[in-house]
């Protein structure tokens, strides 16, 4: 049996994808119901089971097992392959492995199995891609090459590699996973794959420095692009040293700890692979290691003394600023968060040295929180670019910023959730005040924005209406007439108060999830 014209559709869509797709969605790209979208799946799956059905999240495709069938599934097809988007994407790598080396039409037309006219035309689509990363696309009478510095060829392969092995919600205990879908590309060998893979665990563990995603994704891509890059220069009897940009300065390595970890790094990764790799990469590991949020001995520091801001108040003093700017921009009171300001922190701290030291950190994610997110995106890029000019740091890059912007959600969210109070108390100021501390200590997502006495009964009908903010009055004595509900508690707020003030709360519109 073989697979019809639209369910190659479907594993085109599936393929350029990176997580669970609905059927919904699957239904809309292809003008078809959701029901045709699972009869034509389950046609698929009865041919070679390549498409994981998770109830609840939705399809995905099963790269490994993909990669195995793709032959036979495409089998009279006239030889044109799954998808012609994945085909031009994999040349791209496949010259960005062996730049500035040319390959030639009739090898990717072996390679893909397709004519050298398709492969012509698939290279004019290969030579914009390789544009939009300032490589050049040469041809000469030896074949077709990719041309730029080392940096950006680096980079490009990060690029390419980064967005197809990272899955919705993949961590850094699941990183069989991330391996098991690069030796099914078969982009790198697989005696380094084990070498880069072993050699991060050792470090994790004689050193106690863990790498979470996205972190462990992007050094494990970095780490198997360089060995690639370095192999290749060695075959062509290039000085390695050639490979890199002698005007990007390699960062000093003055903290001992993370210094120790990138040396031992690569000295297992010479060890393993019988290869000498140049000490300047050992500068950027430990700026790589250092700008991430782990520390050999705990969490990082948000105060840390050497980066681009000098002590803990200043790392602070920024978060918060940007936090102003942000809440400006967007018309949100964000600065009373006080998780936002922690979380955000201990993120821009790291943030800001992997900028000044040209560590990029790639947002697999940031296509989706740019359709997601746009407003929150443009406020937060926004801001940050004119705060890092304002004190003279390097502008950060739109994934670090994309980053930020699932924090800055994240309170967003919190602050449209969050229960505003005023709180009415018999026997003055003081009594609310006490009241006040019980009911924060109980409650501390909820936020109390006034405290009155109970003679200040038109001062507060004032202030429900005039701002139209106000979701609920908590009183020590029984009051009516108010238009929000109203919860009469003791000023010793006991148990039983509490599970009152949950029951009204409840009422004017707020969930404990």
């Amino acid at each position: 049996m073989e697979v019809n014209e639209r369910q190659l559709k479907i594993l085109n869509y599936l393929l350029s994808s990176t997580g669970y797709v609905t059927a919904d969605e699957l239904a809309v790209h292809l003008g078809v119901s959701a029901r045709t979208v699972y009869r034509d799946i389950s046609a698929i799956n009865s041919v070679t089971s390549v498409v994981i059905n998770t109830p609840g999240r939705g399809v995905k495709l099963d790269y490994q097992a993909f990669t195995s069938e793709a032959e036979r599934l495409t089998r009279g097809k006239g030889g044109r392959g799954l998808s012609i988007q994945g085909r031009r994407r994999a040349m791209l790598m496949l010259l960005l492995v062996s730049a500035p080396h040319p390959r030639s039409v009739i090898e990717f037309s072996e390679i893909f199995h397709v004519g050298t006219s398709s492969i012509q035309n698939d290279l004019a689509h290969v030579a914009q891609l390789a544009k939009e990363r300032d490589l050049t696309l040469s041809a000469t009478n030896k074949g077709t090459t990719l041309v730029g510095t080392e940096a950006d060829i680096r980079e490009a392969l990060a690029d390419c590699v980064i967005p197809l092995i990272v899955h919705e919600n993949v961590t850094h205990v699941e990183t069989g996973k991330e391996l098991a879908f690069l030796r099914s590309q078969g982009v790198f060998q697989e005696k380094d794959l084990d070498a880069v893979a072993g050699a991060l665990a050792a470090m994790e563990e004689t050193h106690f420095l863990y790498l979470e995603n996205p972190y462990y994704i992007n050094m494990l891509t970095h780490l198997l692009i360089m060995v690639e890059r370095i192999r290749l220069a060695r075959s062509h009897h290039v000085p390695v040293d050639s490979l890199f940009d002698k005007q990007r300065p390699a960062p000093p390595m003055e903290d001992p700890a993370f210094a120790a970890a990138a040396v031992d790094l690569l000295h297992r990764l010479e060890e393993a692979l019988d290869l000498h790799i140049p000490d300047r990469e050992s500068n950027y590991i430990y700026a790589f290691l250092r700008g991430s949020d782990s520390r050999p001995e705990g969490p990082f520091d948000s105060g840390l003394a050497s980066g681009p801001i000098g002590s803990a108040d200043d790392g602070l003093i920024f978060t918060a600023e940007l936090i102003d700017r942000v809440s400006v921009n967007l018309g949100i009171n964000l600065r009373d968060d006080k998780k936002l300001l922690e979380k955000l922190a201990l993120h821009v701290k790291p943030m800001l040295f992997r900028t000044a030291h040209g560590v990029e950190i790639r947002n697999p994610v940031l296509e989706d929180i740019r359709n997601q997110f746009p407003n929150v995106l443009q406020s937060v890029t926004t801001s940050l670019a004119e705060l890092e000019d304002d004190r003279g740091l390097t502008r950060s890059s739109s994934s670090e910023a994309g980053y930020l912007v699932l924090y800055f959600q994240q309170a967003i969210e919190r602050a449209q959730q969050q229960l505003r109070i005023i709180i009415v108390c018999s026997t003055g100021r003081g009594t609310a005040l006490f009241l006040r501390g019980r009911i924060e200590r109980r409650f501390p997502e909820w936020r109390i924005v006034d405290l009155f006495g109970v003679r200040d009964l038109e001062k507060i009908i004032a202030r429900i209406t005039s701002t139209d903010d106000i979701d609920l009055v908590i009183s020590t004595i029984p009051l009516e007439g108010l238009p929000v509900p109203i919860a009469t508690v003791s000023s010793l707020l006991t148990d039983r108060d509490a599970e009152l003030l949950i029951q009204s709360a409840e009422k004017a519109g707020w969930t404990t999830s």
